[in-house]
């Protein structure tokens, strides 16, 4: 039992320190320590890390803004229609309550028992134009996820082993300083007693100072070319290790960003996965295509709403035909505004860590 102690706790070690380093893939880290700026190599390297850097932001917030500016567009629509006056609110709401009623008999009619709730079937007419898209997205996002999981468990992999390298060449530079300065002790030592035993004694010891000289050069080369050795290998792995950085930074930029797009399609999309939203989307377009004809019964109320709304300068008017309630109930257009505000946080957030 012993044995599966040690060997689940190692398994439980390294899931603990593969979670510390994913949690530290969201830092990036901006330092010069082992950086020589009058190297061309390294200073070419150093900008061109940044450059890559900055583009990947770049193009990050371009493709950002565009949703940013639509959340924000259907924000601005609702505040209009909640500030109309109470004469154009009922008018409004008699208009709504119309379309509401036809598009329930359309359900009713549809009799779809599917997988998705109401809300899910109403997000996804809301973006169904978007969906394939969406689809196409979710899937390049999920598998850059683990290609980009991939790299980094790589490169944490790749550091840890600099810094044990780093440690052990430190260690060699200071065994080669203590064995010179003991060496030289020892040599010393050995022409002081040869000294005495010379002169006191009257020996001849000029073979034992020959010895001890050439004994002492032997180990002080031996020494000399150890420390040279740890030290150009030291030298080369601050260069190793500053580029592994900047690498390490761009790749964390991109986790980040993927991360992030992964959780706002989750969110938009309301799936866990991209199969989720595959399976249902195509489930979905079969049952509404075998209910299209039913939907000519709204087209006089949904173009009166549509009118009314362009009266009232909602610059959307057809994205309110999929959320009526919003316009009845005051707790749903609450919760509607509630996650239109969740996402231009989440696209300002986005945005901010780019900039």
């Amino acid at each position: 039992m012993g044995w599966l102690n040690r060997l689940f706790g190692k398994l439980n070690k390294q899931e603990d320190d593969f979670e510390s380093y994913e949690e530290s893939w969201s830092e990036v880290v901006y330092h010069r320590e082992n950086l020589d700026i009058h190297d061309d190599v390294q200073r070419r390297e150093y900008i061109q890390g940044c450059l890559e850097q900055i583009a990947d932001a770049a193009r990050e917030v371009e493709g950002l803004s565009s949703e940013y500016s639509v959340v924000t567009s259907n924000l601005t629509d609702m505040e209009e229609i909640e500030a109309l006056p109470p004469a154009e609110k009922r008018e409004l709401e008699a208009a709504a309550s119309r379309v509401a009623t036809l598009q329930q008999q359309k359900e009713t009619y549809q009799g779809r028992t599917g997988k998705m709730t109401d809300a899910q079937f109403h997000q996804m007419e809301m973006v169904q134009d978007e969906v394939e898209e969406g689809l196409r997205k979710l899937k390049e996002a999920e598998e850059y996820q683990v290609l980009v999981k991939r790299d980094l468990s790589r490169l944490d992999a790749e550091k840890h082993a600099f810094r044990f390298r780093k440690v052990e060449l430190q260690e060699t530079i200071l065994q080669c300083k203590s064995v010179a300065m003991v060496s030289t002790i020892m040599v010393f030592l050995a022409l002081a007693v040869l000294l005495i035993l010379q002169f006191s004694l009257e020996l001849e010891t000029g073979w034992g100072f020959v010895f001890t000289i050439a004994v002492g050069v032997i180990v002080y080369a031996v020494v000399y070319f150890k420390h040279q050795e740890a030290s150009s290998e030291l030298k080369k792995l601050g260069k190793d290790m500053n580029r592994l950085i900047q690498l390490q930074n761009t790749v964390k930029i991109r986790y980040v960003n993927n991360t992030n797009l992964l959780d706002y399609l989750y969110m938009k999309y309301k799936v866990k996965n991209a199969r989720e939203l595959e399976n249902d989307f195509k489930e979905e377009k079969e049952a509404r295509e075998k209910f299209r004809q039913a939907r000519f019964d709204l087209d006089e109320n949904e173009e009166a709403f549509i009118n009314l709304l362009r009266k009232y300068r909602i610059k959307d008017p057809a994205l309110w035909l999929h959320q009526v309630e919003a316009i009845l109930d005051h707790r749903e257009m609450v919760e509607i505004r509630h996650n239109l505000i969740i996402r231009r946080q989440s696209l300002r957030k986005r945005m901010d860590y780019n900039k």
